[in-house]
């Protein structure tokens, strides 16, 4: 006999190195996260390392160890950005940076005389671009429930434009977290996707309208009235 505990949609579970829930929620994957990075950050002040190897830990270890999660993640970048915060300042510490150093010097590529750290919202944003690029081109289980669940967002939504092609668009009863998420990185680097079918419901007869185009155009509606 095998005792299969049951679990809530509110419970996650930890597969492949991911604590994931059904119902979208993530406050013990941030809580592994801000874990990791905190131990890192001790780590590396702790340590006789070099600025050269300090950048190579950088970008070897820390760099991919957030790499592998963020992507099927969908942190605000203010929770992003409380997780990072004292590994980077270690990082930048041990490099040979000012810890107090402007956020776009530290963030800004080295060819621009930046001193080519990574925000995690920028990996978090650019996995999820690359996830979704990766399952939409190809022919897989995987893609057919992406596809199911932009059709669905999209009905969600109900407006008269693709979801991410439209990003100056605020859509704040849109249930997606994963698509809202991509969204706003998206409309962060002034980008969109294209897809196929964007599966935009046609208007069925003459003067229709999508309701709530007229109801997010409307001053009169709160995103709690939207939602």
């Amino acid at each position: 006999m095998v005792s299969i505990p049951r679990k809530t949609v509110e419970e996650e579970h930890k597969t492949l190195g991911h604590y994931k829930a059904p119902c979208g929620t993530l406050p013990m994957q941030r809580s592994a996260l801000l874990q990791a990075a905190n131990q890192m950050a001790q780590m590396v002040l702790g340590s006789y390392l070099t600025p050269l190897e300090s950048r190579m830990v950088y970008q070897a270890v820390f760099l991919s160890k957030f790499s592998y999660v963020l992507p099927q993640c969908y942190f605000t970048s203010n929770q992003l950005q409380q997780i990072e915060s004292k590994a980077q300042q270690a990082f930048t510490a041990k490099c040979g940076f000012n810890r107090k150093m402007s956020l776009a010097i530290r963030y800004g590529p080295l060819s621009l005389g930046g001193a080519g750290f990574v925000q995690l919202s920028t990996i978090q944003g650019e996995g999820q671009l690359t996830n979704f690029l990766k399952h939409w081109r190809s022919n897989t289980y995987v893609s057919s429930l992406l596809r199911c669940s932009l059709a669905w967002a999209q009905m969600n939504a109900g407006i008269s434009v693709p979801l991410l092609m439209v990003l100056s668009m605020s859509i704040p009863h849109l249930e997606s977290v994963f698509l809202q998420s991509t969204r706003s990185f998206l409309s962060r680097i002034d980008g969109q996707i294209e897809v196929d079918d964007p599966f935009v419901p046609p208007e069925q007869r003459e003067h229709d309208a999508y309701i709530m185009d007229i109801a997010l155009a409307s001053p009169e509606f709160s995103p709690a009235d939207l939602r």
